[in-house]
């Protein structure tokens, strides 16, 4: 499978990246980060289904403080978010895919 991130997630991604004040830890988290969304080429319904319905399969796979929220489409799986794991934000960000 290949992994597509989505612009949305790209700024998520940007985001996380300016909260973290420290540059080693920014790296570390990033690329730990990073690994995690790759383990989804190999087991791609690794996450749990947050949405199921006719039109959509959207997971969410936790990594320490963040969702990574993703559908899978025929052999892709789309990035669409990366959020922080508080309620609030959370629901805010899902919307936009349902």
């Amino acid at each position: 499978m290949v992994i597509i991130f989505t612009k949305t997630s790209l700024q998520d991604l940007k985001e996380i990246m300016n909260k973290i004040s420290y540059y080693n830890m920014k790296k570390t988290y990033i690329l730990n980060l990073l690994n995690y969304i790759k383990i989804l080429e190999e087991m791609p319904y690794i996450g749990k289904v947050i949405s199921k319905s006719k039109f959509h399969n959207i997971r969410q796979l936790i990594f320490r403080k963040h969702k990574i929220i993703y559908q899978i489409e025929n052999d892709k799986i789309y990035i669409h978010a990366i959020v922080n794991n508080s309620k609030n934000f959370f629901f805010k960000k899902l919307y936009l895919f349902l």
